[in-house]
């Protein structure tokens, strides 16, 4: 008796099928799980104790963030106006927070304190 399946090759196709079905959830579970740790890493109640040079950035309008000396980057959404000065080294305290920027730079912070190093 003739199948329907084996009229449209789906014998054949099958193991192919398969296999760039397997792919894809690869994919879908890789990119799952690199979400879920950067959301872990990014707990709006935890602090970030850092050092790092605040930095000038002509895009988007202009705005100052801080280059951690971890190599992060931190965009404080109150970053106090005697700080923003390019190239002063400070250390500072910050929580993420769920705020989303157009700067596309770095990690959304707020300053909970700031110092400048000498």
């Amino acid at each position: 008796m003739l199948r329907l399946a084996d009229l449209l090759g789906w014998k054949l196709m099958s193991s192919k099928l398969w296999a760039i079905l397997m792919i894809g959830v690869a994919f879908v579970l890789i990119g799952a799980f690199a979400l879920s740790a950067q959301f872990t890493a990014n707990d709006e109640h935890a602090e970030i104790h850092e050092k790092g040079t605040v930095t000038y950035l002509s895009f988007e309008g202009g705005f100052y963030g801080i280059v951690g000396d971890d190599g992060k980057h931190y965009d404080p959404i109150n970053m106090p106006q005697e700080f923003k000065v390019a190239g002063l080294r400070v250390r500072f305290t910050a929580n993420f927070t769920d705020y989303m920027s157009y700067h596309m730079w770095g990690y959304v912070v707020r300053l909970v304190s700031i110092e400048r190093l000498s």
